[in-house]
């Protein structure tokens, strides 16, 4: 009976002793596993973190890369406009493009050139192609059109107002497209009526601008009656 005691009392002291050691492995490896996750979730993070980076920063250089190439094209396109308005003396040369592509429902000018001087052109602001159908069908369809005199050669009234607004008693169009669509006119135009223009010297003019515009040209997009 006194062993038995004895024994009971060594396993109370024993587990006294090894209980609270078993509980600070615990705690340690708690502590351990605890600091792993932590520094796993930290990397991992961070490693998010930099990759996210890197992609806001590679859509920062591709948006520098489209912008430049976007400002190189407009240059160029402004530049064979002044040319234009050089060489043909004209008063207004001018852009004028169908919106939106998939489905053109309205006319406005983006880009223009003109002499000092002259008024606000009259379709910069966006203009229904309902109100100029008969005029927008020959926009489309027509690859280039002569107007020596506006007042008697051009059928649409709303065309032919429009015209009247700008002043113009002389006009040359010619068709832009991509592939087979239309996606814009460029149209050159003489405040005085100009006799000694000559259609097949300003066809071939036109044809040679039209194939350095008509690729790189940008598509309208009217946000406010604005180009952008």
């Amino acid at each position: 009976m006194y062993i038995l005691q004895e024994a009971t009392q060594q396993a109370a002291n024993n587990a006294a002793v090894i209980w609270p050691q078993i509980g600070t492995i615990v705690v340690a490896i708690i502590s351990t596993l605890s600091t792993i996750v932590l520094g796993w979730f930290t990397y991992n993070q961070h490693t998010k973190n930099k990759t996210t980076d890197a992609k806001i920063e590679q859509m920062k250089k591709d948006a520098d890369t489209k912008s430049d190439i976007r400002n190189e094209k407009m240059a160029k396109i402004y530049g064979i406009l002044w040319r234009i308005l050089y060489e043909t003396k004209a008063d207004r040369v001018y852009i004028a493009q169908p919106h939106p592509l998939t489905n053109a429902l309205y006319l406005s000018v983006g880009i223009e050139v003109k002499r000092k001087g002259l008024a606000k052109n009259a379709i910069e602001d966006t203009l229904s192609l309902s109100e100029i159908a008969n005029f927008a069908a020959d926009l489309s369809k027509r690859e280039f059109i002569f107007y020596a005199d506006v007042a008697k050669d051009v059928r649409d009234n709303r065309a032919k107002a429009l015209f009247y607004c700008n002043g113009t008693e002389s006009a040359v169009i010619r068709r832009l497209h991509d592939d087979q669509d239309w996606v814009g006119s460029l149209f050159v135009e003489f405040v005085y009526k100009r006799d000694d223009l000559i259609p097949a010297t300003l066809k071939e003019m036109l044809a040679e601008a039209a194939n350095e515009i008509q690729y790189d040209l940008p598509e309208f997009k009217c946000t406010g009656h604005k180009w952008k």
